[in-house]
């Protein structure tokens, strides 16, 4: 991570690890039964310290029978040692708006693609002489992907120092056999979608795809992300229709620890939870880019209304929440949540809502078709930060999260229809933030890595003190 980035504070180091809200959105407080959120330190259990690599820190769900038993748990994990942090326990679900599907093979017609100008950004990001060099590794926290798939299978990442099917945690970081990910739901190192209460999984692999199917195999389409880039599958749904907030912040974590440089999370939930900030607090402080999707109740997102994780980007300069545009009107959607304050970009989420007509994209066991939602502007926004992080380092810059989302923002065109949407009307642009990376690098070559020079950097300037280092824990 670059030297001049400044640091965030996790919010247990900024108060008591006891931190409920109580809002009426959450309605989590002393007297609920609502489950606990609860941060352990593994390796202060475990005296023998088995967890040697990466963060000892995890999180589980506590459920409670009756108010009774809530308030004698909270006096306990108040005193006890092990335990770092206790917020809400929230329940996540998928951004994705319809499942109407075409699935025809035969059918390439990626529509966002060209709306992006992908192609030509294509021909910028991945040139053999001045384009990306080495792979960015993306992490998609999800319900799973399909590690076969056609379209996939050459841009999964692979955890070396992990020995397949042993039954043994090879790399001593806490998990058991995970090599290209792992499944935090069913705790088990396989992190292919299962099959479950809600019928096949079918909403990671969709997501995956439009961040980073594979560019150039002729198969399918293409995502944002399409080479020089690596999917580590974190699937934190398992079996189940949703997905409590302690797997996303083990897997927000593993994906820290693990190499991740951009996190996908298309999935969200009212509420706020100071365990799953201080999740997206490390993962931010070990310079992991992340991206959110705005979510799809075609809300107005604000304090009183906050969609976790995606209005924690408001707080957090290099994370990114994403709100959803239809291709046919330019416009927003009307599913899609706003605010000019809480959602910072937008890129394509439908080709025609009115036609429940999606982006195209991979599905499981080989399959193509269309899904929408913010769930499906996300990724292709992640696949682009992706590229702006290979072509800086390719330009000899180390960029850290914060200079990500600048240079961004900076290139994206104005949409005039969304400037009371979404912050200053922006929409990505492929095209614009290749050009962009390349005309404020040309002939700029710095292997000390200092920040990316970025107009108007100060104006997000929103860094909190810096912490001790390694603070994972209070």
């Amino acid at each position: 991570m670059d030297s001049q980035q400044s640091l965030y504070q996790s919010p247990f180091e900024m108060g008591s690890k006891i931190q409920l809200s109580t809002t009426a959105q959450n309605r989590l407080d002393s007297t609920s039964t609502s489950p606990l959120s609860v941060q352990i330190d593994q390796n202060c259990i475990d005296q023998k310290k088995t967890i040697k690599n990466g963060s000892s820190i995890r999180t589980h769900t506590l459920k409670m029978q009756d108010t009774q038993q809530r308030e004698t748990t909270l006096r306990a994990l108040e005193q006890d040692p092990c335990v770092v942090g206790v917020g809400n326990a929230l329940l996540m679900h998928k951004d994705q708006t319809s499942t109407a599907m075409k699935l025809d093979p035969d059918d390439k017609k990626a529509q966002h693609l060209d709306f992006l100008k992908q192609p030509e950004a294509n021909a910028i990001f991945f040139d053999s002489q001045q384009g990306i060099q080495e792979d960015v590794i993306i992490a998609i926290i999800d319900d799973g992907v399909d590690l076969q798939h056609e379209d996939l299978m050459a841009n999964i990442w692979t955890n070396q120092n992990e020995i397949p099917n042993n039954g043994i945690d090879d790399d001593t970081n806490g998990y058991v056999d995970d090599i290209h990910g792992y499944n935090f739901a069913s705790n088990i190192g396989d992190p292919n979608p299962q099959t479950g209460v809600s019928g096949e999984s079918i909403h990671g692999t969709h997501v995956a795809g439009l961040a980073a199917a594979r560019y150039g195999n002729t198969k399918g389409a293409y995502g944002t992300a399409g080479q020089k880039v690596k999917l580590m599958v974190l699937n934190v749904f398992g079996k189940q229709a949703g997905a409590y907030s302690a797997d996303i912040e083990n897997a927000i974590r593993y994906a820290a620890d693990q190499g991740a440089q951009v996190i996908n999370m298309s999935l969200g939930g009212p509420g706020k939870s100071s365990t799953e900030e201080a999740a997206i607090v490390y993962a931010l402080n070990k310079g992991v880019s992340i991206v959110t999707a705005a979510g799809n109740n075609g809300a107005k997102l604000s304090d009183t209304y906050f969609f976790s994780p995606g209005s924690y980007a408001e707080k957090y300069a290099g994370m990114i929440n994403v709100g959803a545009i239809d291709i046919s009107t330019n416009k927003k959607t009307n599913y899609s949540n706003y605010s000019p304050q809480y959602v910072e970009i937008a890129v394509p989420g439908s080709n025609n809502e009115s036609k429940y007509d999606g982006l195209y994209s991979t599905l499981p066991n080989g399959k193509y078709g269309r899904l929408e939602g913010t769930s499906m502007a996300a990724p292709l926004v992640t696949g682009a930060v992706a590229m702006a992080i290979g072509l800086l380092k390719a330009r000899f810059f180390q960029p850290t999260p914060k200079t990500v989302e600048e240079i961004l923002k900076s290139s994206s065109i104005i949409n005039p229809n969304l400037l009371s949407q979404i912050e200053n009307g922006k929409v990505l642009s492929s095209l614009s933030l290749a050009q962009a990376i390349m005309s404020k690098t040309n002939g700029e070559e710095n292997p000390s890595g200092p920040q990316f020079p970025l107009p108007d950097d100060s104006e997000n300037d929103n860094e909190g003190p810096v912490p001790p280092p390694n603070s994972d824990c209070p």
